[in-house]
């Protein structure tokens, strides 16, 4: 049965919750990492069906307009979700993405740390011990840079208790009661 949703329920005062209600617009599984795909208008939707080798979804009368995906859309996810169940998402990512579809590997942080595009844009830094992301905005005259690190857990604790008139058998005290720490507590 092909459900149709009334013209209203698709209707919206606020374009920023729009963009949730493009279909299909969700994570899935490929057999090497998961993916998000945010399938945008009908001519993405189309798009799609051809680049992943199934133009008859595009025809498919639960799937020929967004407000149709949308009525239709745990319908629509399954049918995504066999497709896309055997392929390496990162190959795909690209296939896609070739093709001119917001498409992209949902990546951990290691892998975003070691990605070839952070490390091209200068975006992981390692200093004295201390691994992060860079600055993200690159101007010519005034580059941005990481000048000092953040002081290690506890590293202040005791001079701050001391700045707030603590004194300092009150700040041994805290810290043997574990009010206070100057190490991470091992699980």
């Amino acid at each position: 049965m092909i459900r149709r949703p009334p013209r209203s329920t698709l209707s919206s005062s606020s374009a920023a919750s729009d963009v949730y209600k493009r279909q299909p617009y969700d994570l899935f599984d490929t057999k090497t990492c998961q993916i998000f795909i945010a399938g945008g208008n009908d001519r993405a939707w189309k798009r799609l069906c051809e680049e992943v080798g199934k133009p008859e979804l595009g025809d498919d009368p639960r799937f020929l307009t967004n407000a149709d995906r949308q009525v239709n859309k745990q319908e629509l996810k399954k049918e995504l979700e066999g497709v896309f169940a055997e392929v390496d998402g990162e190959a795909f990512c690209e296939k896609l993405l070739a093709a001119g579809l917001p498409v992209g590997p949902i990546r951990n942080t290691e892998d975003v740390m070691s990605h070839p595009h952070t490390l091209h844009r200068n975006m992981r830094v390692e200093k004295d011990g201390y691994k992060s992301w860079g600055i993200p905005i690159k101007f010519s005259r005034t580059p941005g840079s990481i000048r000092h690190v953040p002081p290690k857990f506890g590293e202040h604790g005791r001079d701050i208790l001391k700045e707030h008139g603590f004194s300092s058998s009150e700040i041994d005290d805290l810290f043997k009661k574990e009010v206070a720490l100057d190490e991470r507590k091992k699980a």
